[in-house]
Parts: C-alpha cells; structure tokens; sequence
C-alpha cells in the first residue's frame, strides 16, 4: 500500500514486480490521478509503504507453471523467475505500447495485443487453452472479466492446481473496511486480508 502526500488522502496497492537486495520495483501503469503524481516523481522525493500484506502466489508442491497476465496484471508474474521452477507465461495488452511481458524472459513468453502490433492478435483466453501443457499449475493476475474466463476453462479442463491474484480497490490493505469485496468470491471473502491470491474454489 503506498500513499503519497501531495493531495492524496488514501493509499492505493501494487503488487510486488520484482525485487533484489533492498530494492523492490513496482510495475506502474501511469493512468490515473494518484499513478501519474507517483510516476513524476523525482529521485529523494520520498513515499510512505506499508506492506508486505496478504498472501502471495503458493508454489509448493508446484513442477511447472503457466503464469498469465492481462494488461498490469501481468506485474507480478515476475516474480516466478526467482524459483527455480519451469515457468511459461501467456501475457496481453491493449498494444504494443501497453509493454506487455514487461521484465518477463522472451523465450518463454507468449505476447497477445488487442490490436495484433505486437505477438498474437486477440486477448489472453482466446490463446490459453492453446499453449497450456497438461500438468502445470495456473497463475492468472489480470481484470475480472479476464479472470472468469481463465476459472471456466481451468474448471472444464479440470485443472489440479490454479491460483488467481485479484485487484480490487483498496484503502485500508488490513481487512479492516470491507472495501475490497467481489461477486468473483464466495463467502465475502476481502481481496486484501484473505487474498489477494485465492485458489480455484474459492472463486465462483
């Protein structure tokens, strides 16, 4: 949760890209009010972070994965490349400006922009059922109609082991305002205290 002081009251999340001693990177898509102050700002201007909260992706157990991401959903799946596990990735984005696969190896990224200027043209679930290998675990970030899609087609393909990361607004990051809820969740479960990373049932 990072909260800046000019003119914004509330903190906003990100998800963890990548990290590496006590550096962390955040993949910011410069789009709104609050991401736009964020990007412009310079080198000793200083933000306020609280975290790590939640949960994250769950590996044990885990051979081979297939890791999917649609537009900035595909910021944390950069973190699989600090495993040792085999690790293919399915990303899309509107085009080739979006970046998308952004810090994601090449040789073993699938790219898909909306408008076909970069990789495959159409969305990530036209693609899924293409290049997922029967065995390995799902991992899908990315927006809800996105998502609901992945859950049909890991349900009719019987996948074993899949896993989503959830984006929702939030402002306390605790579980604290209940401000995080979804209809994508059974039991009014909070993306931020009980996610933001569920497993395939707990999805509806």
């Amino acid at each position: 949760m990072v909260k800046i002081s000019e003119g914004f009251e509330f903190r906003h999340p990100f998800s963890v890209h990548t990290f590496s001693g006590e550096s962390v990177d955040f993949l910011v898509e410069r789009k709104g009010g609050f991401t736009k102050s964020l990007t412009d700002m310079q080198v000793g201007q200083k933000a306020d972070l609280t975290g790590p909260l939640g949960n994250g992706f769950k590996v044990q157990d885990v051979k081979a994965i297939f890791a999917l991401g649609g537009g900035i959903g595909s910021a944390p799946l950069a973190v699989f490349e600090k495993t040792s596990l085999k690790t293919r990735y399915l990303v899309g984005a509107r085009n080739v400006n979006s970046s998308p696969g952004y810090g994601l190896p090449p040789d073993r990224t699938y790219v898909v922009t909306e408008d076909g200027s970069l990789g495959e043209k159409g969305v990530v679930t036209d693609y899924f059922e293409k290049f997922y290998e029967q065995g390995e675990a799902v991992f899908a970030c990315g927006p809800e109609a996105m998502l609901r899609k992945v859950v049909q087609i890991c349900r009719d393909k019987k996948v074993e082991n899949a896993f989503f990361c959830l984006e929702a607004l939030m402002v306390c990051g605790i579980g604290a305002c209940a401000g995080c809820t979804t209809s994508l969740l059974k039991n009014s479960k909070k993306v931020c205290s009980d996610g933001p990373v569920f497993k395939l049932e707990d999805l509806v």
